[in-house]
């Protein structure tokens, strides 16, 4: 009998498709509705699959006026957007979704750490500031934390 030789790391990543959420203690909470606007596919991708694992409903926009057009059409209880989107800057987004949601939290990720941005987003309600490249430990303890307060 002929067997195919796999490396053991593609055998180990091929049975575990999701290896960062294998190692993380994640707390299943109310499911919520939650909109991710980020336009670069492979961190909306792991955002969605840890969300998703965590028993929530997830949806996806990839440019500003797509969250803003889908915020309207149906309502979630928890936005997660980058700061840096291709066609909109969190600085320009943020007026226009706090006036019709005024109440939604909001965490922002952004590649470019800086205090004055950190602070111009804060004054618009952002909740949760975090770092890219994304910690999912981190950004599912801050989806439990929000999922558990509107439990």
């Amino acid at each position: 009998m002929n067997f195919l030789a796999i490396p053991d790391d593609l055998a180990l990543s091929l049975l575990y498709s999701e290896p960062e959420l294998m190692t993380h203690n994640i707390i299943k909470g109310t499911d919520m509705n939650i909109l991710i606007a980020e336009d670069e596919f492979a961190t909306a991708d792991a955002i969605q699959r840890l969300v998703d694992h965590m028993g929530h409903a997830t949806r996806w926009a990839c440019s500003g006026p797509e969250a803003l057009i889908s915020l309207e059409k149906t309502p979630c209880e928890l936005m997660i957007l980058s700061a840096q989107l291709r066609d909109a800057d969190i600085t320009y987004l943020l007026p226009s979704l706090r006036r019709h949601h005024p109440d939604l939290p909001v965490v922002a990720l952004t590649s470019r750490n800086s205090l004055s941005l950190e602070q111009q987003i804060r004054k618009w309600g952002v909740i949760y500031y975090l770092i890219k490249p994304l910690n999912t430990e981190e950004l599912g303890s801050i989806v439990s934390h929000v999922s558990n307060k509107q439990a």
